[in-house]
């Protein structure tokens, strides 16, 4: 190993650790910014033989429920149900599609029993 090549060891290893998230390729551009003579292929190797690597992204854990769906569109309570229908509307630079939601709930107030039928 020569002298230049033990210097651009160190210089990944500063690199890396300033920069986590950033990859060989960042490291080979910003070693030219300070005048280095660097090769891609050069760079790619010593980050691999240094055992460099960015960190993945963790994937978002998908909402689950017991049994029913989960997000905008799950049940609130029980016996609700949720329709949908799309509303053109006109204007003279587009015309944009509106989308109508309505909750609909089965429930009746707790009087209307004893009202009788109306």
């Amino acid at each position: 190993m020569t002298d230049e090549e033990a210097e651009q060891r160190v210089f990944l290893r500063q690199f890396a650790k300033q920069r986590p998230r950033w990859g060989w390729r960042r490291a080979a551009k910003e070693a030219r910014r300070q005048g280095r003579l660097v090769n891609d292929k050069r760079v790619r190797r010593l980050w691999r033989d240094e055992g460099l690597r960015v960190p993945t992204k963790k994937r978002k854990k998908r909402l689950t429920g017991v049994g029913a769906h989960v997000g905008a569109m799950c049940p609130i309570r029980p016996n609700v149900s949720w329709s949908g229908t799309y509303s053109p509307t006109s204007t003279k630079s587009s015309s944009p599609q509106i989308l109508i939601m309505i909750c609909m709930l089965s429930w009746t107030p707790p009087m209307a029993d004893a009202l009788g039928p109306s």
